[in-house]
């Protein structure tokens, strides 16, 4: 168990072709717990700078900030852009968040552009894209604000076989959704349960096909309005006065087949 550290549970630096895993004891599903109960944790696990090829799994994640995030922000130092580094082959699976503050999973950056003024020149970068991430058996509950969002997937992201329940518990405006794909990704989401809400259960403001079939979403939506949200919201441009939408332009075709409860 990793606790009693204010800033980040467990975090990654610059690495390569690693998999943390908490197998190897069949008597724990979990074998590795980040509690962030003692110290009001901000991130439970975290990666950051060079990151690729990196798999997480069986890791339990409690009462932090934002459960697991993956989201470097680019600096003055030209190895930080995105025309210098890509992330490659990210997975997310068999793990346990639940009981945050802020977001369950913060994959990718979600502000498409960054102005900085180094050695006294402005300059205007982009962050680190994705080329790949795999998300699934997955479970999330009880979350503060949106569960699972992800942005910056040019490649293909594959999200399946996860179960969410109880997405934006604090009912805060624009960081809500269940499931939030953004910032020019495409893909699939299939087999997913979404369970209770108080946004939308599925965003979508990326810029290729996205794929949506056989996902149940039930009771989503219910933030105390009269009108409530709508189950699916897809959109052509980001929301107001959030970055998470990431991207631009207008987002290309979805297709939908699924059951709505």
């Amino acid at each position: 168990m990793v606790s009693g550290y204010a800033a980040y549970g467990f975090t990654l630096h610059g690495s390569s072709y690693v998999r943390i895993t908490g197998t190897g004891d069949a008597a724990y599903k979990y074998g590795i717990l980040i509690d962030g109960s003692v110290a009001n944790t901000s991130m439970g696990f975290g990666e950051d700078t060079h990151i690729r090829d990196v798999e997480v799994d069986h890791m339990e994640v409690s009462h932090t900030g934002v459960g697991m995030s993956c989201a470097p922000t680019p600096s003055c130092d030209p190895t930080t852009w995105s025309t210098s580094w890509k992330m490659y082959n990210l997975s997310f699976h068999d793990n346990y968040v639940h009981d945050t503050f802020y977001e369950g999973y913060y994959i990718g950056n979600t502000q498409p552009y960054y102005t900085y003024t180094c050695n006294g020149s402005n300059v205007t970068v982009q962050p680190q894209q994705i080329d790949s991430v795999k998300f699934y058996n997955n479970i999330l509950t009880n979350i503060g604000y949106t569960a699972v969002q992800i942005s910056l997937v040019t490649g293909g992201l594959d999200i399946h076989d996860n179960q969410i329940t109880n997405f934006g518990a604090v009912n805060k405006p624009q960081h809500q959704t269940g499931i939030l794909v953004g910032g020019i990704s495409q893909g699939q989401v299939h087999h997913n349960t979404m369970l209770g809400g108080t946004g939308n259960a599925l965003e979508y403001f990326g810029a290729g096909l996205l794929k949506v079939y056989n996902n149940v979403f039930a009771n989503a939506g219910y933030d105390g309005s009269v009108q409530g949200q709508a189950a699916i919201l897809i959109a052509d441009k980001p929301k107001k006065e959030s970055k998470k939408a990431g991207g631009g332009g207008r987002a290309a075709p979805v297709t939908l087949s699924q059951r709505l409860a």
